[in-house]
Order: C-alpha cells, then sequence, then structure tokens
C-alpha cells in the first residue's frame, strides 16, 4: 500500500495551517467526545499519531488530563506547539513509550490507515491501557468515503482511500482479536465549509494525506473539476464531511 511520507518538506507546516479546527469544530468534538468517554477519573491521556498536535493540548482541556502526543515523524512534531500538561514523544503506535497499564485514554484521531501493522498497534494499546480504559478511534471508514464531496473529482484520491481505509467491520475485528470489547459507535457529521468558495479554498490547501499523495496534474486536474462544480451550487450550500468514532475498552 502507499506510504504517505510525513518527512517531505513542507508538509508539515501545510497540515498545522490547513487542518487547524474552527472552535464551533473543536466544541463539537468535545460534546461526542465527553458522551462517549465521560472525563470522570481520567489522568493519562495518549494522543496516537498526533501529527502536528492539533488535538493534543485540546485532550487536555476534554479531559482534564495529563496528554502524551506519540508522532513517528520528526518533521510533524516540529510543528506541534506547547501547552500545559502535554509532552510529545517521537514513537510509533506499533512501539508505545509507556509502562504497561499506564493509560486511561487513547485517541487515534485519522490514523488508523497510516499504521503499518494494526494488529500491532492494537496489541500495544491493550498492553498501554488499564483495565477499563478505552481508545477512542476517529476515522474515515470505505462505507463512508462518498460523503466527501470534493472526492468524486479525484478518482485516483478515491481508488487509493478506497484500498487503505478500514472497512467499519474490520476495524472492530482488529480491536476485538487484540482482546477489546466494542463499545459505542457513532457517525459525525462535521460541518467543513459554509458556501462553495470556502469549500474550494479548503480542498486547495491539499491539508489531507489523500490529496498530497496524487501527482501536481491529477491534484490540478481534480480542482478544477471541483471548482466548475461548485460553480453550480447555491451560495449559501455548506458542506459536511463524516466520521466514524468507535470506543473500545480494555477489560477489567
Amino acid at each position: 500500500m502507499e506510504r504517505m511520507d510525513y518527512e517531505r518538506p513542507g508538509v508539515a507546516e501545510t497540515y498545522a495551517r490547513a487542518r487547524a479546527l474552527p472552535d464551533e469544530a473543536l466544541d463539537l468534538w468535545r460534546d461526542v467526545l465527553r458522551a462517549l468517554v465521560p472525563p470522570a477519573g481520567i489522568v493519562r491521556v495518549a494522543d496516537v499519531g498526533c501529527g502536528t498536535g492539533r488535538f493534543t493540548a485540546w485532550l487536555a482541556e476534554v479531559f482534564d488530563a495529563a496528554v502524551l502526543g506519540v508522532e513517528p515523524s520528526r518533521r510533524m512534531l516540529a510543528a506541534a506547539p506547547a501547552a500545559p500538561r502535554v509532552r510529545y514523544v517521537n514513537a510509533a503506535g506499533e512501539a508505545l513509550p509507556v509502562r504497561g497499564g499506564a493509560l486511561d485514554v487513547a485517541f487515534l484521531s485519522l490514523v488508523y490507515h497510516h499504521f503499518t501493522d494494526p494488529d500491532q498497534v492494537v496489541r500495544e494499546l491493550r498492553r498501554s491501557l488499564r483495565p477499563g480504559g478505552r481508545v477512542i478511534v476517529r476515522t474515515t471508514t470505505r462505507e463512508i468515503l462518498d460523503g466527501f464531496a470534493y472526492l468524486r473529482f479525484f478518482p485516483e484520491g478515491l481508488a487509493l482511500d478506497e484500498r487503505r481505509m478500514p472497512t467499519r467491520a474490520a476495524l472492530r475485528a482488529t480491536f476485538e482479536a487484540g482482546g477489546f470489547v466494542a463499545g459505542a459507535q457513532e457517525l459525525v457529521h462535521q460541518r467543513v465549509a459554509r458556501g462553495p468558495i470556502a469549500y474550494v479554498a479548503r480542498i486547495r490547501r491539499r491539508g489531507i494525506s489523500t490529496l498530497q499523495q496524487l501527482s501536481d496534474e491529477a491534484f490540478e486536474r481534480g480542482l478544477t473539476a471541483l471548482e466548475a462544480w461548485c460553480r453550480t451550487l447555491a451560495p449559501e450550500h455548506v458542506f459536511f464531511h463524516p466520521l466514524d468514532v468507535f470506543v473500545f475498552a480494555a477489560p477489567c
């Protein structure tokens, strides 16, 4: 499978700039996470595959806890902001740098499809979580790809995501095989743009790994087609992207 090169110059800066979330989106996800995993009693959280840290400090506030940001790319970590109760470490999900049973929660956002060995990651999560600890997986799955409007104009990107994104059943099976108990699953629609002009501007920033992995020619071709389609829409058209959220519990 194609692998995203996060050490490529400029990628971290593009991600930090293009993927920052507005307060409206952060409020949405705060409500979702606290409903799925109430923060009472949570002391230690790991943001696995934290990238440029866009959720890391936020997680410390959501759960009122210390958060460890784990990221294998040194360039991505270099773009992550320092924050109270946050520590970053250069490591991979396949070898988490924590003692057994140290974590209350592990948060995996848009990272599962990047793991070279998901089974090993799940084993590491099982080792690292205390009994009753939870894993929150925020991810794209194959079942929801048609909810991303831009993908219909980037056929090479759609083909890539159809290869690399997990199905819901496969993701659950991997965690259950690793000793976890499947809990809640929720489909969340996040507003990403108010109006076609804003949506095209968002996609043009290329802050999505799917678009980063396209050739420049394929990207420009798709962007031109997307712009033409957006010109047919009403100015007040609002764009949402779907994401699946899963919770898995370590047995008590």
